[in-house]
């Protein structure tokens, strides 16, 4: 087999592995929050195109472009690769957690949301994200316990309070508004 056939092969198999996957998972985040300065430009050479942090923002901005034109695949993988490129940027989280709140996939904004804060705890649109997420939660477990017959009364009446003011701030609907994001 030549050099071209084996390129085109290896090539295929990567295309076809990369679909096999279900559902996006997280990122990586196996990195200290004192790594994120391991980039900073030093005052001799300052920043390259190939750097982490220069390639990371080109990934973020990317990303957004992507989102912007309706493409959520994409996105989606632009940003998980600006994430796995620097673990310890909380705005990069923040990105990944606003993205997958936006597409309603709240398990996995929570997840990047609070590795966001983690990372910047001064964050605070990753803090009201993150909660805006978390209200999400509680709305879908709010609506299956209501559903059923094993609530005391008690418990359904102030279930079902809570979720009435949930669903006011969030919107009547299943999924979110653009409230904090």
């Amino acid at each position: 087999m030549n050099a071209g056939k084996c390129l085109l092969l290896g090539i295929g198999v990567i295309a076809i592995s990369g679909c096999a996957h279900g559902r996006p998972r997280p990122p990586r985040n196996d990195a200290s929050p004192v790594a994120a300065t391991a980039n900073v430009p030093t005052a001799s050479g300052g920043a390259t195109a190939n750097d982490p942090t220069s390639r990371s923002l080109s990934l973020l901005q990317a990303a957004g472009m992507a989102e912007v034109s309706g493409d959520r695949a994409s996105a989606t993988q632009l940003y998980s690769e600006a994430v796995n490129l620097q673990p310890a940027n909380g705005m990069a989280w923040f990105s990944l957690g606003t993205h997958y709140l936006n597409q309603n996939d709240i398990d996995l904004a929570v997840v990047a949301l609070r590795e966001a804060v983690r990372r910047d705890p001064t964050l605070q649109k990753g803090w009201s994200n993150l909660a805006i997420a978390h209200l999400e939660q509680f709305r879908f477990a709010a609506r299956n316990a209501l559903s059923g017959t094993q609530l005391t009364q008690a418990n359904r009446d102030a279930l079902a309070s809570l979720l009435a003011d949930t669903d006011k701030t969030l919107g009547a609907g299943t999924g979110s508004t653009a409230t904090g994001r």
